[in-house]
C-alpha cells in the first residue's frame, strides 16, 4: 500500500458515518493498522467496520 498509515487512517474515517470516524484512531487503530499492511483499500477497511456497527 502507498503512502503513510495517518493518510490512510484519514482516508477511511473519511468514509465512516462521523460517530464511527473516532474508531479509527482509537480501539480499531491496530485493526486499521494491519489492513494497511496487507493493503486492504481505505473503502474496504471503512466497508468492515460500517459493517461490525451493524450487527
Amino acid at each position: 500500500m502507498s503512502g503513510n498509515f495517518s493518510s490512510y487512517l484519514q482516508e477511511v474515517a473519511r468514509h465512516l458515518p462521523a460517530h464511527a470516524r473516532r474508531l479509527v484512531t482509537g480501539d480499531l487503530n491496530l485493526t486499521v493498522l494491519a489492513w494497511f499492511t496487507e493493503g486492504v483499500a481505505s473503502k474496504e477497511a471503512a466497508r468492515r467496520i460500517r459493517r461490525a456497527l451493524e450487527e
